[in-house]
Formats: structure tokens, sequence, C-alpha cells
């Protein structure tokens, strides 16, 4: 799934953003090993939702995550540093506004949507948020985008396009917009994280956000009126295993595993989540829940994990 709220930025003179040669060998191997979990944890996140949504209301699944997820996090990041109370209000306000455009604009999106969207196409659909970002960095700086980008962002669409192209018929265009709306917002959402004051712990800005943007999404589903289509005899062991998948090894697991690869492998390395989750979450999809891997969608996911891979390489490249 989307990434939750997280920003980490590391700087060039520290040996770890420029390659792992220089790293103990154990350090590397766990910092790998951290790096395939975030593979795994976050791909199925996708399948986790799509599981959730049978018995629980899609807000009040997204919401709940978020809510005890950020409950959960929050005294736990803040040991040893000022109590979040006495933090500034401009690092509060920076975490709601964060929390609303990626949680409860992006992720809460997403839930609703898949509701009528398999997890693997939702999954692709979100892979990208890389062009969204390009492209508004681009509008932001006022900056004409190279060559390359051009292309990579023209062959993501051609993927869209043949995801939900009229050949298979099976994609919901309402939850394909909707779902591509979300990416959209998350993009918008991780540029005002990059720009605005935030706690230096990353940890803690992530739990800040989730208190947020739970309770926006929490609050949309009480006034959208989906508790009261909320039955706890209906939920059963499905929904109660896909909600505590999306807490635990989804949100804090996966983000821990997040932090520690990125902070002991260059940053390349670490954003290749960004064409592997998709991937993952096709595979579990089609293998676990029965989902259609037609020509269509395998044709689109190659398209749009290429376009991923030459906007994240022509990136890389520049720099």
């Amino acid at each position: 799934m989307f990434r939750e709220g997280m920003t980490t930025t590391t700087e060039s003179s520290d040996p770890v953003s420029t390659g792992v040669r220089s790293l103990p060998v154990r350090r590397t191997v766990v910092a790998w090993a951290a790096l395939a979990a975030v593979y795994v944890l976050w791909g199925s996140t996708y399948n986790a939702i799509r599981l959730g949504d049978q018995t629980i209301p899609p807000l009040v699944l997204a919401g709940t995550r978020y809510l005890l997820a950020g409950t959960i996090l929050l005294p736990i990041a803040a040991r040893g540093g000022p109590a979040p109370w006495r933090l500034p209000r401009a690092q509060w306000r920076s975490a709601f506004l964060t929390g609303l455009l990626m949680l409860a604009g992006g992720n809460a999106l997403v839930t609703v949507s898949e509701r009528t969207i398999p997890a693997g196409v939702a999954a692709l659909l979100v892979a990208t948020v890389p062009i969204w970002l390009v492209l508004f960095q681009a509008v932001l700086a006022r900056r004409r985008p190279g060559a390359v980008v051009v292309g990579a962002v023209l062959l993501g669409v051609a993927g869209v396009g043949v995801l939900v192209g009229p050949s298979g018929g099976h994609v919901d265009l309402m939850g394909a917009a909707t779902i591509l709306l979300a990416a959209a917002l998350w993009a918008a959402g991780s540029l005002h994280s990059r720009s605005s004051e935030q706690p230096p712990n990353p940890f803690l800005a992530a739990a800040m956000q989730m208190l947020g943007g739970g309770g926006v999404i929490l609050a949309a589903a009480l006034a959208t009126g989906e508790f009261r289509s909320l039955s706890p005899e209906a939920v059963g062991w499905s929904g109660a295993l896909a909600l505590a998948w999306l807490i635990v090894p989804g949100s804090l697991v996966g983000l821990s595993a997040y932090v520690l690869a990125l902070r002991a492998l260059p940053v390349p390395v670490v954003s290749t989540y960004a064409f592997v989750n998709p991937l993952v979450a096709v595979a579990i999809g089609a293998l676990f829940f029965g989902e259609p891997l037609t020509l269509q969608v395998a044709a689109s996911a190659a398209i749009i994990v290429g376009a991923v891979v030459l906007l994240l390489v022509g990136r890389w490249g520049a720099r």
C-alpha cells in the first residue's frame, strides 16, 4: 500500500547513501531482509484491504487501521524525546494536513475503490504515484521535464489505458479514476511533508500523520452513515485478520522495515518498492484470492512497471 506518511532523507556525505560496500556484512544482510519485508508486506496490503472490504465498511476499515496504528506507534516513537503535546503547533498542523492528503485522501479512497477493483489492479494504478510526483514537481518548479521523464509519463498513461480499456471489460472505470485521484493526492501530500515543518523523528511524524488521517477518515465514516451498516457479527475472522494485518505487518512492521532499509541502503535501491509492490499484489491476488491474471492485466503491469522503472532510473542518472 501507500507508505504510511514516511519521508526520510539521507545526507550525501553519509556512506550509506553512496553504496553498500562499506557496510558490515551483518548490517547489509539485515537491510536487505528489511527491504524484502517491505516488498512483501506493503504489496500484500492491497489484498488485505480487498479482504477486509467484504465485511467492514471501507472508511471504517481505513480509519480504524490508522487510528489504532498511530495510537500504538505514538508512545513508542516519543520515548526519550519531548512529549507529543509539547511539540510545536506547526508540526501538528503539518502532520494533520499530510495525513489528510496521504491517508484520508490517498489510502481511504483506495480502500473505498477496492470494493469494485481487484487488489492487483488497484496496486498497478497506485504505482503511478512517482509519475504524479514528477509532474507536480515540474509544475511547482516551472521547469520543463526532460525527454526521459516525458517518455516515462506517456508510457505510464498508455499502461493505464491498457488496464482500463474496453477489451477486458472487468475494470470499473469510476473505481479506477478514484484510485488515480488517490495516487495524485498521495503525491501532493508527499511533497507537502517534504517542504513543511516535521518532527526530526520519522516514526513520530508517521504516528502523528496516522492519528490525524485516521481521525478524519472515521469522521467521514460517521458522516456518511457507515457505522450504521457495521455489523460486528458479520465482520468474522476474515475481517478481523485483515484489519490486524493492515495494522501490524502492514503499518507498524512494514514501516519499521522501510526506515531500517532506507538508513542502510542507497535510496535508489529502496525506491524499487514502487514497482515491486504491484507485482506482489498481482501475484497474491492470482494465487490466493482467485483474481484473474488476464493478458490485459499482464500487459498493463509490464507497461506501468516499465514506466516507473524508466522514470526512477532517469532521475537517478540525472542526479
